[in-house]
């Protein structure tokens, strides 16, 4: 027979494709080491080549080759093995033949030639290899920080093996075949089956340089190999696992989804197709679906460590709080050191409250990777939420030290930052976060809210807009940049956005709530009215609903009735509702129930004691019933309380008015224009203070200044009147 000599690429690694997460770099920081030399190993490989159709010489290469391989990894299993029981790793029969496979390096490839005659040529393959006890090392400390990739370059490794021992087969099945074959039609029809096996082992081939692109983190390496490989077999499912798994690593989530879909209708029983096909409906937040795929993975393989971590994930979007918690605890079960169920399990405890729990998964996880800064942050945060400050600050400043491009590093430490009210280090820590991952709409939030918090009102609607860019349809978003404008009082904008969020979530109460601020702040009363009408219908029990809709009605044309018995309800619903006690005694003393009114002061002031806002109140009822001593005690125990309240020097420099005594009535009533130069109460009480002492130009101007601020003023309105007789 004629033999081909087509051009053909050897290339055989000792990698192959990890199939899954992949790939955090797998050599990760290794396990301390028994000092062991590196072990070289010798092997030979042989292939007949033209006893039968057509076949290249390079295809008789690669198939010496791939025989000489198959024994150089079956010497290597033997001493991985031995070198495993040192390090006290207890390892399957799959784990020993991955290392081995994994741990080769070739160091040198050479052929011979013999001539058989008419049965063609034996080709012979020499391999030299080397066993590397640090290679070795390096997956033994993946296997146990990162257990899910391990698990699916076992898969792989044992899917290729499959493979090659399937076309090995039939390359021998359709050799005999050929020799048996009675005509040329049916040597024709063989012969293509021939190409189609090569082909196949050419893809298996490449999918053996797979393993070496995702080392390098090569993703665009990974999808150009399968690719590849795909064309020539496109019946071979892993394939499409792993180009799969490199478009979901580049969030390119239609295109995985895709090839997980083919994979699973080549293989119906790919369990980590099932797996990896959840881990986008994880992405996606699809948790019905993720939790199916996972479903269908463990019934596939029950003792799979992975498959019960990653469903924990879906259960904690869905809200199964136990149900993640029973599964993390399965996956360590199975695998007791698997460092990213400790990192998972640690996010339920800190959901529950559990943070004793949480602080001794942390500790577990910085014992496995002390070297993985994602550990620390866990712990940095655990130590927030148990207020041990120091120990948590410790803890992230490591993290950032470890990977200083983690963004959820700079997250948890602003965070802490923040809950130590140290915004002037939370903020750039926040900024760094975001700069890292512009995406992350969780972080532009916080950043946002902490702008809100320090009244810094156009960066949190600078942040609110980032958010909404990155997903128009987030309703918080809306509301919340509503309450930036509502802050700037910009009561017509933040309308404008309470709109568009319940646009987006018409049965959303605290939308509803806010925008009825915005309305009475505007005086659109009955639109208020409206807005807590509609969210009390949604929520009857809120207590909160029917305290703001008493304040509406309060202000509204003095609806003092209708406010009382909001109140009354929200009371009833809330028992210790301070407000609701408070604004209550003020519509009580506006309707001159002032035995009710007291009593209300009264109850505020025992709930709460240090409300200088019910002394101010209850003062001023003592005020309007003439009980002047018992209204100074009150305004200066309110003092006491907020040395500077407006309101309280306001008010006691009415009672020193009334009791004559201008001097103190004027030092107080100015520096209660000083607090608060925009109040036009204050200008009105000066106002008539000035009046009574007879300084009418004073008292003319005092009463403008306080109806340019306030046209509605009626006192100050009152004494201009008084002033022009």
């Amino acid at each position: 027979m004629k033999l081909q000599k087509r051009a053909r690429k050897l290339a055989w690694v000792g990698m192959i494709g990890a199939g899954l997460f992949g790939p955090a770099s797998y050599f990760a920081a290794p396990m301390p080491t028994v000092q062991a030399e590196v072990q070289t190993i010798s092997a030979e490989g042989i292939y007949l080549v033209g006893d039968g159709p057509d076949e290249t010489l390079g295809i008789g290469q690669e198939r010496a080759q791939s025989d000489a391989m198959r024994k150089a990894e079956e010497q290597a299993g033997v001493y991985v093995q031995s070198y495993t029981k040192t390090k006290n790793a207890t390892l399957t029969a799959d784990d020993i033949s991955t290392l081995a496979s994994h741990a080769l390096k070739v160091l040198s490839t050479k052929y011979t030639y013999d001539n058989q005659g008419g049965d063609g040529i034996k080709i012979h393959c020499h391999v030299d290899v080397q066993v590397d006890p640090v290679q070795i090392d390096a997956f033994l400390q993946k296997r146990i920080g990162d257990n899910e990739s391990w698990e699916a370059i076992k898969e792989q490794n044992a899917a290729l093996q499959e493979e090659l021992r399937r076309i090995d087969t039939e390359m021998a099945t359709l050799k005999q075949q050929y020799k048996q074959a009675r005509d040329e039609q049916e040597k024709q029809i063989l012969a293509q089956k021939v190409k189609k096996n090569e082909d196949q082992l050419t893809a298996a081939s490449y999918m053996k340089q797979v393993g070496e692109a995702e080392l390098a983190n090569n993703l665009l390496g990974v999808i150009d190999l399968c690719t590849k490989a795909i064309a020539l077999n496109d019946q071979f499912a892993p394939l499409y696992n792993d180009r799969g798994v490199a478009y979901l690593q580049q969030k390119q989530f239609d295109l995985a989804l895709s090839d997980f879909n083919q994979a699973l209708s080549l293989k119906k029983d790919y369990g980590f197709a099932y797996n990896n096909r959840g881990l986008i409906y994880n992405e996606q937040q699809k948790y019905d679906l993720a939790l199916a795929d996972f479903n269908h993975a463990i019934a596939r393989n029950p003792s799979r460590a992975p498959y019960y971590n990653n469903r924990s994930i879906a259960e904690m979007g869905a809200g199964n709080l136990k149900g993640a918690l029973d599964d993390l605890n399965k996956t360590l079960s199975l695998q007791p050191e698997y460092y990213s169920a400790y990192l998972n399990r640690i996010k339920v405890y800190w959901k529950t409250k559990q943070f004793d729990l949480a602080l001794q998964d942390s500790n577990r996880a910085v014992a496995l990777q002390p070297k993985d800064a994602r550990s620390y942050v866990r712990r940095g945060f655990t130590y927030t939420q148990l207020k041990q400050y120091a120990s948590a600050l410790a803890d992230l400043n490591t993290a950032v030290q470890l990977a200083p491009d983690l963004a959820e590093a700079y997250f948890t430490r602003g965070g802490l930052y923040y809950a130590q009210k140290d915004y002037d280090q939370a903020i750039p820590d926040f900024q760094r976060a975001v700069a890292l991952e512009p995406k992350d709409v969780k972080t532009h939030n916080l950043l946002a809210q902490l702008y809100g918090n320090l009244k810094k009102y156009d960066l949190a609607i600078q942040e609110f807009n980032s958010i909404l860019r990155l997903d128009p349809q987030n309703a918080q978003a809306y509301m919340y940049k509503g309450v930036a404008y509502a802050g700037k009082e910009d009561y017509a904008a933040a309308v404008a956005n309470y709109d568009k969020a319940l646009a987006l979530a018409p049965n959303a109460v605290p939308i509803y709530m806010n925008r009825a601020l915005a309305h009475a702040n505007l005086k659109q009363y009955d639109l208020a009215l409206a807005d807590y009408d509609k969210a009390i219908t949604l929520k009857p029990d809120a207590a909160i609903m029917y305290y703001g809709r008493g304040n509406v009605f309060a202000r509204s044309e003095g609806k003092y009735e209708a406010a009382i018995s909001d109140y009354t309800k929200a009371i009833s619903l809330k028992p210790d509702y301070v407000e609701a006690y408070n604004n209550r005694g003020i519509a009580y003393r506006h309707i001159k129930q002032y035995d009710l009114s007291l009593a209300d002061f009264n109850k505020a002031i025992s709930l709460r004691p240090d409300s200088e806002k019910t002394y101010n109140n209850r003062g001023e009822l003592y005020e309007e019933t003439g009980k002047l001593d018992a209204a100074l005690a009150d305004y200066g125990k309110a003092l006491s309380l907020k040395p500077e309240y407006d309101q309280a020097f306001s008010g006691r420099g009415l009672v020193y008015l009334d009791l004559g005594k201008y001097d103190e009535a004027l030092r107080d009533l100015n520096h209660a224009i000083r607090l608060q130069p925009q109040s036009d109460e204050a200008y009105a009480n000066r106002a008539k203070a000035f009046q009574r002492l007879g300084y009418k130009e004073s008292a003319r101007q005092d009463a403008e200044t306080a109806l340019s601020l306030n046209k509605d003023n009626l006192e100050a309105a009152k004494v201009l009147e008084e002033c022009k007789m």
